[in-house]
């Protein structure tokens, strides 16, 4: 296993943003992602088109650092909060 915190996404020293496994395949891991930038500011308040887009970019870095795409993504879950 690897545990990676890549540039680009909120660092936490607390947690993993990334683990991989590798076997006959590798297998990526993300923690979930928010709206929250690298510089750790909320982006999009009250603008769900916005979070949506910052999430999204925070996925496309996790999954480049370990040299991976959306085009691998097996599975995603997504939870919306209303508020």
């Amino acid at each position: 296993m690897e545990h990676m915190n890549p540039d680009g996404i909120i660092k936490n020293p607390a947690f993993s943003q990334i683990i991989t496994t590798q076997g006959n395949g590798k297998t990526i891991y993300i923690g979930g992602q928010n709206s929250v930038n690298e510089r750790r500011e909320i982006v999009g308040k009250n603008d769900i088109l916005l979070q949506t887009e910052q999430v999204m970019k925070n996925l496309e870095t996790a999954l480049k650092s370990c040299g991976a795409n959306f085009e691998n993504l097996v599975k995603l879950n997504i939870h919306i909060v209303q508020g």
